[in-house]
C-alpha cells in the first residue's frame, strides 16, 4: 500500500493456499464493507501481519476472519486498534451473505 494509505475501520482477512518462496500460504485484505480486496500479504506468519497492521491498521476497529488459529486474533490484537473480531461462521448465522 502507498505510504501514509490506512485500512478501512471494518476489514476482512483470509489465508489461501498460494506455494511462493516466503510460504505455503498468502493472506488476503479485504474491505469488509465493499468486498473489494485491498492488499495480498505474502505469508501468513505472525511478524507479517503485525508489520503490515501496525503500518496500515490505526484506523482499523473490526476484524472478520475465519476461525483458523493461524491468523489467530492474539496474533492481531496487538498491532491495531480494533475492538472485536467477528467469525464468517457468525455472520452467517446472522443471515449477512
Amino acid at each position: 500500500m502507498p505510504n501514509g494509505v490506512q485500512l478501512p475501520e471494518v476489514i476482512a482477512i483470509d489465508e489461501y493456499k498460494a506455494d511462493t518462496d516466503e510460504g505455503k500460504y498468502q493472506l488476503i485484505i479485504a474491505n469488509a464493507e465493499t468486498h473489494e480486496p485491498i492488499d495480498i500479504l505474502p505469508n501468513r506468519r505472525k511478524d507479517t501481519i503485525s508489520h503490515y497492521l501496525s503500518e496500515y491498521g490505526s484506523n482499523v476497529k473490526m476484524v472478520v476472519m475465519d476461525v483458523n488459529p493461524a491468523v489467530a486474533v492474539k496474533n492481531i490484537k496487538s498491532t491495531c486498534n480494533y475492538r472485536r473480531s467477528v467469525s464468517l461462521l457468525s455472520l452467517y448465522s446472522l443471515g449477512y451473505r
